[in-house]
């Protein structure tokens, strides 16, 4: 069966999302984050990596100073093997082929290959949940170079997949996890399972259309529609932690633990553009 997801303004995830991202809200750190040297990126990242990110699933730094490209390079390789940022969307943001430059340089825009660079809040989603399970990041690490002066704007949010899981119903659950995103290659379904976790391959969004296709039997569309529906408003009514950025602030989240996204961030101006830097880390276990 194949069938679209369109947003509804009367589903429930949507006023949960506008009071989640779009209302200034902040949220508290997952955790209090360890002091790190900058000039020392491989123990660095071995104690970040043994201390939070393997039993927690979210690794918090802040470090002496911000990073060179060269340290940072370091530090991911500590986690695994950087992922390459092929895009068009972010051509001339990349350096070292590797490391992206999230800059909130443009006000609001309704183009979603431009929002991560602009003031939008970005609904919440797994990374790269459309791509083959070996291709998908298992760790993505974001490091503050510069902050604005609104501490609850452009927060990095996220939310337990694990919470997300215990919130559906059985069926809904079940249904997910034959579920997958209708596009070529090899995409996984919405919900999987690894080393007894509950891993999502799931994105909102938002205004735009999700074509699905499913491979076990249901009544008709509309019952995976009703199912989509309840796992987004799970997505947006569990527990949310939020990351308040400062420069030399570095953080780690494990994309088979988490969902992140992002709270609305001022519109730019001089001296107030808000910038991370962005590694994607493969690792050779995968997911």
């Amino acid at each position: 069966m194949k069938g679209t997801f369109r947003e509804r303004p009367d589903h429930p995830h949507v006023a949960l999302r506008d009071r989640l991202l779009d209302q200034g809200r902040g949220y508290d750190l997952p955790l209090t984050p360890l002091p790190g040297r900058a000039d020392a990126p491989w123990e660095t990242a071995r104690a970040v990596l043994d201390a939070q990110v393997r039993p927690h699933g979210i690794g918090l730094l802040d470090l002496d100073r911000v990073m060179s490209n060269e340290e940072f390079l370091a530090f991911g390789a500590v986690l695994g093997t950087a992922q390459p940022e092929r895009s068009a969307d972010v051509a001339g943001m990349v350096d070292d082929g590797v490391i992206l430059n999230l800059r909130t340089c443009r006000p609001a825009t309704a183009d979603p290959a431009r929002q991560p660079f602009a003031a939008n809040p970005l609904t919440l989603h797994s990374e790269s949940s459309g791509a083959p399970v070996a291709a998908q990041p298992r760790y993505i690490v974001l490091m503050c170079v510069a902050a604005t002066e609104q501490k609850t704007a452009g927060q990095t949010v996220l939310v337990a997949m694990s919470d997300v899981h215990d919130a559906l119903s059985p069926g809904t659950r079940k249904l997910l996890g034959h579920l997958r995103y209708d596009r070529p290659g090899e995409v996984p379904a919405v919900l999987r399972h690894c080393d007894g976790r509950p891993v999502f391959s799931l994105r909102d969004f938002h205004h735009t259309p999700m074509d699905w296709t499913l491979d076990t039997r249901a009544d008709d569309p509309a019952e995976v529609n009703r199912a989509l529906a309840e796992a987004y408003a799970a997505l947006y009514s569990r527990r949310c932690s939020g990351l308040r950025w400062v420069p030399g602030r570095l953080a780690v989240i494990d994309n088979t633990r988490y969902f992140h996204g992002r709270t609305r961030a001022p519109e730019p101006a001089p001296g107030r553009v808000r910038h991370l830097k962005r590694l994607r880390v493969l690792t050779a276990s995968g997911r």
